[in-house]
C-alpha cells in the first residue's frame, strides 16, 4: 500500500475511533465518518468494505496499544503499585477508545458473531489475565492458592464491576469523572490486596 493511502487508511482509523469513543459503534453511521473525514462515501469504502472492518482495525491498534502500555509498566514495583499502574493504562485506554469491551460484548450478542471478534475479546482477556498472574498474584508468594483461577477472577471481577457501572447509569460523562477516581481504585487495589 502507497503511503499517501496507508495514511488516508490510518486518518479513518483514528476519527472512526474518536466516533465509537462517543457515540459507540452502533450509533456511528458510515456517513458520520465521512462527514468528519471530509470525504465521500465512495472514498471511504476504497479502504474498507464494511464499517465492521473499520472497527475491527480500531480493536487491533487498541489491543496493540494495551500490550504495549502494559509492557511499560514497571514490575519491580510491589504489587499494589502495579495493581494501580494497571488500573491507570486501562483508565488511559478507556478515555482514548471508549469502552471498546462493550462494544464487542454487544457485537458477541447477535446471532451468529463473527470469529474475529471472539477471537480478539478473548486477546484482550487473556492478556489481563496474564499480566494480573504474572505481575500481581505470583508476587504474592502463596502455595494455597489457584493462581490461573485468582488472576481470571481479578480480571472478570473488575471489568464486571466497571461494566455494569458504565452500563446502568445514564450520564455516562459524570460517571467516568467519579468512578475512575484514584479513591475508586484504591479501594479496589486494598481489597484485593487483603483478599490474598
Amino acid at each position: 500500500m502507497k503511503e499517501k493511502a496507508r495514511k488516508k487508511r490510518e486518518a479513518i482509523v483514528d476519527i472512526s475511533r474518536d466516533l465509537f469513543a462517543i457515540n459507540g459503534f452502533e450509533n456511528t453511521k458510515v456517513e458520520d465518518i465521512t462527514k468528519a473525514m471530509n470525504i465521500s462515501k465512495g472514498s471511504f469504502y476504497t479502504y474498507f468494505n464494511t464499517k465492521e472492518e473499520v472497527l475491527f482495525e480500531v480493536m487491533e491498534k487498541s489491543y496493540v496499544e494495551y500490550e504495549e502500555a502494559l509492557s511499560e509498566i514497571d514490575k519491580k514495583q510491589n504489587q499494589k503499585k502495579i495493581l494501580k499502574d494497571f488500573f491507570k493504562t486501562r483508565i488511559i485506554m478507556h478515555k482514548k477508545y471508549g469502552n471498546i469491551r462493550e462494544t464487542i460484548i454487544e457485537l458477541l450478542s447477535i446471532e451468529k458473531p463473527s470469529t474475529k471478534i471472539i477471537e480478539i475479546k478473548y486477546r484482550f482477556i487473556n492478556l489481563s489475565i496474564e499480566f494480573i498472574k504474572k505481575n500481581i498474584v505470583l508476587k504474592y508468594n502463596r502455595d494455597d492458592i489457584d493462581i490461573d483461577f485468582t488472576a481470571d477472577f481479578i480480571e472478570t471481577s473488575v471489568e464486571g464491576y466497571f461494566m455494569r457501572k458504565i452500563k446502568c447509569l445514564n450520564d455516562k460523562e459524570s460517571i467516568r469523572e467519579t468512578l475512575f477516581t484514584d479513591e475508586v481504585f484504591g479501594k479496589i487495589i486494598k481489597f484485593i490486596d487483603d483478599s490474598l
